[in-house]
């Protein structure tokens, strides 16, 4: 993981598509976990993709090149409740 928090989760609309985020991030390397929707950001059953935040950027162009919807992004605050960062 290194050492680096996960705390950025990612949203997209579907399993489908979050399995193909995840495949993303192992083919280039970046540290991630899929995780389930945390029910501070929504009430839905599914699953997410936790990433550190200095991956974002990353990810977020990744997607875009594997023509992937654009992915809602939440940032883990001390708190422990999520801040909306983008909603594409």
């Amino acid at each position: 993981m290194n050492g680096q928090p996960l705390d950025c989760v990612i949203l997209l609309p579907s399993i489908h598509h979050v399995l193909k985020a995840e495949q993303l991030c192992k083919q280039h390397g970046l540290p991630h976990d899929l995780v389930p929707v945390p029910r501070r950001i929504s009430g839905d059953c599914g699953m997410a993709l936790a990433l550190p935040a200095a991956s974002l950027e990353r990810m977020r162009q990744l997607l875009a090149e594997a023509g992937q919807p654009a992915p809602r992004i939440f940032r883990r605050r001390p708190d422990g409740d999520f801040s909306p960062l983008w909603s594409g």
